[in-house]
């Protein structure tokens, strides 16, 4: 079971992560469109940045581990990913660029992480000669 603390859940967090990338980008948008760049604009996006780079850790740290349940690190990733679903498409789709991959081999391998556990997510989810009952399956 993963504590977040007291009255800190899942969603909450993602809200908040959310609120903070879209401020951020709203301030590093509004101070650049005006043709300077401040101290402010470099702090900010240095903290967009650390705050991105946490989930990504988590989901490095679980890449190439057996360790424990596999449901548990399936679990852990999701997490991680649905955390990273909070910030702004353009700091996302940095994950899925080639010149990041060049520029940052870490958002390569989590990526790969990711696929890795969304297709072993799938194989543990079916069991050869095994068929789904009525009750299991969603209409």
């Amino acid at each position: 079971e993963v504590d977040y603390g007291r009255g800190i859940t899942p969603k909450t967090r993602r809200i908040l992560l959310q609120t903070i990338s879209r401020i951020g980008v709203v301030a590093i948008e509004g101070t650049t469109s005006n043709g300077t760049t401040s101290g402010h604009t470099e702090v900010v996006s240095a903290k967009l940045q650390e705050l991105f780079q946490a989930p990504l850790q988590i989901i490095l740290q679980t890449s190439g581990t057996c360790i424990g349940d596999k449901t548990d690190t399936i679990f852990r990733v999701c997490e991680a990913v649905f955390d990273l679903s909070s910030f702004s498409p353009r700091l996302v789709s940095s994950l899925f660029s080639s010149r990041e991959h060049q520029d940052n081999p870490d958002y390569r391998k989590a990526v790969e992480t990711i696929v890795e556990l969304v297709v072993s997510g799938y194989q543990l989810a079916s069991v050869p000669g095994d068929t789904p009952d009525n009750t299991c399956i969603q209409v």
